[in-house]
């Protein structure tokens, strides 16, 4: 019985995240596809698998086993903006 199990990695200071997938069940070779602000595809016989360098955005990811069997999910993946300051300016004063 094929499954996964999604883990946002959200980017800090407005750099792109990642997500984990997890797979349990199913059999090896596993092609892994995902379809959001960034689309790709893998495949890997490994059942932990990382997508790096996506924007923030909602992915759907389906995994496909050499049965063709297959799985998928939604997932979010965020991103915190950068740091902002804001500079008062104060005016001396003369003694």
């Amino acid at each position: 019985n094929l499954q996964i199990t999604l883990t946002a990695l959200n980017g800090a200071c407005g750099q792109n995240g990642s997500i984990k997938v997890n797979v349990s069940g199913g059999s090896p070779n596993f092609i892994i596809e995902w379809d959001g602000i960034v689309d790709g595809s893998t495949t890997t016989n490994a059942s932990n698998f990382t997508i790096n360098n996506l924007p923030a955005g909602s992915y759907t990811i389906k995994v496909t086993d050499a049965n063709w069997c297959t799985t998928s999910k939604v997932l979010a993946v965020a991103s915190t903006p950068a740091n902002l300051f804001t500079a008062t300016p104060t005016h001396g004063t003369c003694d």
